[in-house]
Formats: C-alpha cells, sequence, structure tokens
C-alpha cells in the first residue's frame, strides 16, 4: 500500500512538473501586451474623392484605433463589458473553470468547438497573441497564457488592454473608436444606455451591428445587461430605468462610408490587386474619380423619388450612374436607393447588375444602319410584319401603343421609340454586327447564341455602368472610354503605385455619333408619343436621351447626355418583381431630369456643351426608301380608252403618260431573294392598296381594242388597180369595223380631199387637176375607238 501511495505522489508531482514545464515553455515568449497595444500603428488606407478633400472610405485592418487609459473612463464601461463577457472577471486568474466545464460538455455532446467558454483574458490573449483556430494545442496555449497575463498585470490593467483590442464590429476596434464610431463622441461621454449597447456588440459585433436588420436584438441583449448590472449591484433601478428609456442615436453609416457602392468597388479592386494586408494596413491614399457634389446629389434625389415610384408603382429602388464620356471617369454612382435597407437589398449594387434595358438599346441597332449608308430620311413600315427568328419559328412585335403608323423615318422611328421598326432594323443591320458593335463600346454580356430579333427591344441582360458608357460613344464622337473609377494610387510614402491611364477605342463614325445625338435631342421627333413637355426635356441646355422599359413593367430606364456627361438611371425591384406599369418615363426620367438639371445649372461650365449638327450625307444609297423616296415612281404609257397598258397599235392620240406608283418594303431594295421578303412585302401591298390612286390603272394588262384583229376591213370595189381613168373617176368603198363606225379620209397622192361618215362610199370625183400618169387613192377608215386602217389603190389617168 505504501508502494502504491509512493507511486501516485510521484505520478502527481511528475504531473505537476509537466504541467509547470509546460507553463513556462508556452510562457516564456510572451510579448508585454501594454507595448503590443501601443507601438506604432499601422496606417489605414484612405479612399477619397476626385479633388482629394472628401474621406469617403477609411480601410483598416487590426489597428484601426484610439488608445484610452482606464482611468479616463466611467466606471459603467466596465462594469458593462464584464456584466456581458464575463461576470466572474475579478473572482478568477484568468481562466473560469465553470464556463469551461459548461463550454466542454456542450462541444463533447455537439462534437464541436462551438462553445469556447472564455473569460476576457483569454478573449484578449486569443485576439492578439494567437490565431482563431479553434483546437485542444491553441487552447492549451491560451489558457497558460492567460494565467501567465493574470500574474504579470492587474485585472484593471487585462481590462485596459482589452477594451482597446477588442473589435466592435468590420474594422471598429477598441471603446474609443466605437464611441466615434457609432455615437460620435469620446468614449468617456458615454452614457449607460450607449455603454451597455457597445458591450452587447461583443457577443456578434457583425450580427448586431446597429446597421443592420438585428437592431431589436441588439436591444433586447442591451436591456438584459442594465438589468444584469443591477443584479450584480453595479446600478439602481432608477438608473437602469433612466438607461432603457434613452432614446440612442446612431452616426449615419453615410458619415462612415460615403458613396458605399462605389467605395466597395473600390476596397474589392484594392484587395485584389494589392492584398488585404496591404490594403488594410499599408497606408495607401486612393483618389477616384467620384464627383462628390454630384455624388450627394443623386444619392438625395434617388432617395426620395423611389418613395414616389414605391406609393405610384410598386416600384421600391434606383440606381444613377454618371460618367465623363472624354476620359471614362466615373462621377457618380448610386447603386440603390439606401444601401443600407435590408428589405430591398440596399447593399446590392445595382448599377454592376445584369438587367434588360429595353428600348434603351435601340441607339445601337441604329448606329449599324446610318454607318452603312442609311439616312435619318430612310423610310420603314411600321407595320404588323412577321418574322422567322433563328430557331425558325415566327415572332411579330408589337408597338407599346398596340397600333402602326405605316411609313416612317428612322429618324422619327427611333426618336418615338417604334418596335415594329426597331425589329426592321435589326434584321437589316444583323444581330452578330450589333452585338459586334456594342461590344466594342464595352457591352460584352450578350451571348449571340441566346439573342434573337428581340435583343434591340432589350432582350439581353446589360449593366448599368456598361450601358452609360457605350452611350458615350454618341457624346464623343463615337469613341469608347473604358469606364475608370482610379485617378491616382499611392503608397504611405508617397510613392505613386497607379495612375489614370485612359482606355478607349473607335466604334462608330463620328458623323453617326452626330446623327444619333441629333434624333435624340429632337424633341419635336419624340413629341407624337411622348409629347412636347415630358422630362425628357431640357429647356436651355443641349441633351439627348432616349427610354426604355422591358416587358411587363420589370425595369425601366433613361439615358441621357450632354457632350461632357452622360447620365443613366434604372428603376424596378431588386427582386426582379413586375412594378405597376412602370414605364420608364414615368419611374426613371425624374431621376435623370432632375439629376442632370442640377447639373448642368450648377457646373454647365464642366457638365454642359453645345452638340455638333451632322454633315448632310451626300453618297446615300439612292433608292426608294432608302433614300427617303416613299413610293417606286415608274412612268407608263396609257391607252386612254381602256386605261391598260398602251401598244404600239394604241393611236398616239390616245396615249396618256402616267406616273405609276408602287410601294415596297425597305427589305426589297436591299435584299429582294431574302427568304422573309414576302413577310415584309405583305403588309406593304395592303396598306398600298388602301393609299395609292391606281384603281384606274391596271398594268398587268395591255390595250386590248386597239389589235390588229379590230382594224377595219377596207374593200375597195372601185377603181380596180392600175384602171385607166379620163376625166372623172368613179370610187366605191365598203368598210367593216368590229365597233361603230367612225369615219372613212380620202387621201389622192396623199392630199386630203374628203371625210365620210357613211361605211359605205360610192362618189364621183373630178381628176382634172391631177397629172398625167400614175395617181394614188388612199382610203383612211376609223371606228370609234380610234382603230384605223389604210388601203390604196392606183390609177392611171389618160387623155380622152
Amino acid at each position: 500500500m505504501l508502494k502504491l501511495f509512493k507511486l501516485i505522489f510521484i505520478i502527481i508531482i511528475i504531473a505537476i512538473l509537466g504541467i509547470v514545464a509546460v507553463f513556462f515553455y508556452m510562457a516564456k515568449n510572451l510579448p508585454d501586451p501594454k507595448n503590443i497595444l501601443k507601438e506604432e500603428f499601422s496606417e489605414s488606407t484612405k479612399i477619397y474623392d476626385r479633388k482629394g478633400e472628401i474621406l469617403l472610405y477609411e480601410i483598416s485592418g487590426q489597428e484601426k484605433r484610439t488608445w484610452v487609459d482606464m482611468e479616463t473612463l466611467p466606471v459603467y464601461i466596465k462594469q458593462a463589458t464584464i456584466t456581458a463577457e464575463d461576470q466572474s472577471f475579478y473572482h478568477h486568474f484568468g481562466i473560469d473553470f465553470v464556463a469551461i466545464i459548461r463550454s466542454s460538455i456542450k462541444n463533447i455532446s455537439t462534437l464541436s468547438f462551438s462553445q469556447g467558454g472564455s473569460t476576457i483574458t483569454q478573449q484578449f490573449i486569443k485576439n492578439s497573441l494567437l490565431t482563431r483556430e479553434k483546437s485542444i494545442k491553441r487552447k492549451i496555449k491560451e489558457v497558460v497564457l492567460a494565467i501567465e497575463l493574470e500574474f504579470k498585470y492587474s485585472k484593471d490593467e487585462i481590462l485596459e488592454f482589452y477594451l482597446n483590442k477588442v473589435t466592435y464590429g468590420s474594422n471598429i476596434y477598441g471603446i474609443e473608436s466605437a464611441a466615434q464610431t457609432f455615437f460620435g463622441k469620446n468614449a468617456k461621454n458615454l452614457t449607460i444606455a450607449e455603454a451597455t449597447l457597445l458591450s452587447a456588440l461583443l457577443q456578434q459585433p457583425g450580427y448586431f451591428s446597429p446597421y443592420g436588420k438585428h437592431l431589436n436584438e441588439l436591444k433586447n441583449r442591451q436591456k438584459f445587461i442594465i438589468n444584469s448590472m443591477v443584479s450584480l449591484g453595479y446600478i439602481n433601478k432608477s438608473q437602469a430605468n433612466e438607461a432603457l428609456k434613452q432614446e440612442l442615436l446612431f452616426i449615419p453609416f453615410g458619415n462612415i462610408i460615403k458613396a458605399p457602392h462605389f467605395s466597395l468597388e473600390i476596397k474589392k479592386y484594392l484587395e485584389e490587386k494589392y492584398g488585404e494586408e496591404l490594403t488594410k494596413n499599408g497606408g495607401l491614399s486612393v483618389i477616384t474619380t467620384i464627383d462628390y457634389e454630384l455624388q450627394k446629389e443623386a444619392e438625395k434625389i434617388v432617395s426620395e423619388r423611389v418613395i414616389i415610384n414605391t406609393e405610384k408603382y410598386d416600384s421600391n429602388n434606383a440606381a444613377l450612374v454618371a460618367v465623363n464620356p472624354n476620359n471614362g471617369e466615373i462621377l457618380t454612382m448610386v447603386g440603390s436607393s439606401d444601401y443600407f435597407n435590408d428589405d430591398i437589398d440596399g447593399n446590392v449594387n445595382v448599377a454592376l447588375r445584369l438587367r434588360q434595358p429595353g428600348s434603351a438599346f435601340k441607339p445601337f441597332t441604329y448606329s449599324y444602319l446610318f454607318e452603312k449608308g442609311f439616312i435619318p430620311e430612310t423610310l420603314v413600315f411600321d407595320l404588323e410584319t412577321e418574322f422567322t427568328t433563328r430557331a425558325g419559328k415566327p415572332y411579330i412585335p408589337q408597338n407599346y401603343t398596340k397600333s402602326f403608323k405605316g411609313p416612317i423615318t428612322l429618324r422619327n422611328a427611333l426618336a418615338q421609340s417604334i418596335n415594329v421598326a426597331a425589329v426592321k432594323v435589326l434584321y437589316l443591320a444583323g444581330i452578330n454586327n450589333v452585338i459586334d458593335l456594342v461590344s466594342r463600346a464595352g457591352i460584352k454580356t450578350i451571348d449571340p447564341g441566346r439573342v434573337d430579333l428581340a435583343l434591340t427591344l432589350g432582350g439581353a441582360e446589360v449593366r448599368l455602368l456598361d450601358l452609360v458608357s457605350a452611350y458615350g460613344i454618341f457624346a464623343n464622337n463615337g469613341i469608347y472610354y473604358k469606364p475608370k473609377y482610379i485617378l491616382e494610387i499611392k503608397d504611405k510614402n508617397d510613392n505613386i503605385l497607379e495612375k489614370y491611364s485612359p482606355e478607349s477605342n473607335y466604334v462608330i463614325k463620328s458623323n453617326t455619333a452626330n446623327i444619333i445625338t441629333d434624333i435624340l435631342s429632337d424633341n419635336a421627333a419624340r413629341s407624337p408619343i411622348f409629347g412636347s413637355v415630358s422630362q425628357l426635356n431640357i429647356p436651355n441646355f443641349d441633351t439627348a436621351v432616349k427610354t426604355g422599359t422591358t416587358s411587363d413593367y420589370h425595369d425601366g430606364w433613361t439615358i441621357g447626355y450632354t457632350p461632357n456627361i452622360v447620365i443613366g438611371v434604372w428603376a424596378g425591384n431588386n427582386d426582379n418583381k413586375a412594378t405597376i406599369e412602370g414605364e420608364g418615363l414615368y419611374i426613371a426620367a425624374p431621376i435623370w431630369n432632375k439629376f442632370i438639371t442640377f447639373a448642368l445649372n450648377n457646373f454647365n461650365d464642366k457638365y454642359g456643351g453645345s452638340f455638333i449638327k451632322p454633315d448632310k450625307i451626300e453618297d446615300f444609297i439612292n433608292k426608294p426608301m432608302i433614300n427617303g423616296q416613299l413610293f417606286l415612281e415608274n412612268k407608263i404609257n396609257i391607252d386612254s380608252v381602256t386605261k391598260k397598258l398602251a401598244t404600239e397599235l394604241t393611236p398616239p392620240n390616245l396615249i396618256e403618260e402616267k406616273i405609276y406608283k408602287e410601294a415596297h418594303s425597305l427589305l426589297y431594295y436591299i435584299n429582294p431573294m431574302d427568304s422573309d421578303i414576302e413577310k415584309w412585302e405583305k403588309p406593304v401591298n395592303e396598306w398600298a392598296s388602301k393609299q395609292i390612286d391606281n384603281k384606274k390603272i391596271n398594268i398587268t394588262l395591255y390595250d386590248d381594242i386597239h389589235t390588229i384583229e379590230n382594224k377595219p376591213k377596207i374593200n375597195i370595189i372601185s377603181p380596180e388597180p392600175n384602171q385607166s381613168v379620163f376625166e372623172n373617176i368613179n370610187i366605191k368603198v365598203n368598210v367593216e369595223t368590229r365597233f361603230n363606225f367612225k369615219q372613212v379620209d380620202l387621201f389622192i397622192n396623199n392630199q386630203f380631199i374628203q371625210t365620210f361618215n357613211s361605211n359605205i362610199i360610192d362618189t364621183i370625183i373630178d381628176i382634172n387637176s391631177l397629172s398625167l400618169g400614175k395617181n394614188i387613192i388612199s382610203i383612211s377608215a376609223f371606228d370609234e375607238y380610234l382603230n384605223s386602217n389604210i388601203k390604196e389603190v392606183s390609177f392611171i389617168k389618160k387623155i380622152n
């Protein structure tokens, strides 16, 4: 038995020595926490507006904090923290064995390390000196270091370390930073209510963020902490009631991050290019392209209009992008009406999401035809027409008005956003050709294999930013500039890491761009559909604009520009729920109108300008329809009697020259052998039959009265051929006609002698005045339709 006790004693001694050895091994390199926290801070990255004056966003790692000493803080800050995180803080030596046992049982039952049982001391060790790995080895090291820390420092010192190290969410570290961020005040000035709310954040900073959707849960936890402080004797019931009644006013998150969608795109870019560590701690200085005066106004306008849109059209979101078409700089980016509104998924940047653009796509389709020599006066028939899709299926597009205008110029068709005309223009241009054009203008999201003729009506998804940048080709002489976010990036030593470099390419001719602009700025041309006074008209300024609405009103668009700014607005619902007849004119154009009016009234020298009128096209294709001539006009000879085409037998004095008008589709003059030509021609023929005054002209039939068969038959009974005649000659003639007889004219030697109104002639003619020898009698007979015939007979005059 004695040997057993000795053995047990030796084992206990060895175990204790082992624990001591592990303790000293783990603790030998423990750094001084105060030195760690008070060493030189890493520098956060700062994102500025284009002037470098407005701080849009500050990105930092763990070192975004301001150190505060414990003695400067109200005691209830310490008490609230202890109540929330470690109520036994002043009664343990770094380890709470009860909590450890409780969490261990929980972990064993769930086969996980989800429960920690960590004290404030352990949390400080974990966050400052160790990784957040969940393992037994790390946990042992955490326990050992926590005990060592308790030996080295007082409880208040450890609590001071913790309050300056702990995260209150995102990149907000330390009580001072949290007080400034959420309440705009120093930590020493926090009230009990504010202090307890900040302590409530510590459990799950991201989940309980005051700017998130769990604010009620955060307040419930705050209430629990306040009541626990009463139970622990830190505050009395009166103080608790006062704290619970206090209305907490949080600093708007916009004061923390300005232009949030844009700023977070910059953050994403920096992290992808330079890495998270340099982005958070490298002290980068980023000068962006944002014009913050425009940005603020854009956010205000979008936010205010969405309230109206929600009530009238059930459209609860909108986005706005403005770029400089001359260099691609993004001047404004509002990704949603409210970044912090989870109900509308406000943190989603709709400016970079794929949506269908509706008719806002049409100008690119028309551009291709203008590139190929067509002119704004070129005519196209807006009539219900069936097309054959690539898949071989019939496609019959409809206009928004459910009516058709007949012949219309390309100018008016684009200005008035006529769907059928736009589909015909795409058919003629070629789908792949148009896709290639917009691809060179930065729209690269269209899969040629997944689109058809509805492409021109917005049947493919694009990004608002891409569409706005692509419209820049119309504002900037056909040249596209890739959109840019950043003007310059410097490191903390002022070394330039990156500088704006434009990326551009030629897309369309400058005159083509000017033609599109001339059309989109023509208020008179669009007035038949949009009215002369609409949200699209900006008096006293040169502006061009196009709206778009998708089928079933899912998306409303307005894209418009001056020579120095392109502004695009999308409005709708993030979840793609249809609006209530939310046309682009009604839900997007008011935002565009108000914003561009603000920009031009306040910064016209920067963002205004005058459009260049397009040159007159001299070398256009000179064919009907293409050259603006509605009808193919043919000069034809008509028999005035039959109203049929004259023949060589039609009497010249019965021939009338007429202009015969033919109406044909535009396709007829471009490719008459096209497989769909009959589908294009059929509605045109139906239209023409009601419009053209050709009813009395039949160009398929020829004069069938003035024929050889219908010529009068002339029978000359007397004289006989070459009969000898002395003083008088007896002329006897019998004329037969199919139609009513008209007359017979008698000629001798081409000299008119007499007209007879009877078809039977028996007359004596004195020939004394005639020359001796051979003479010729000519008989010309006519019927009522002037069918005529001539017959001759000769006689010999002799002296008696």
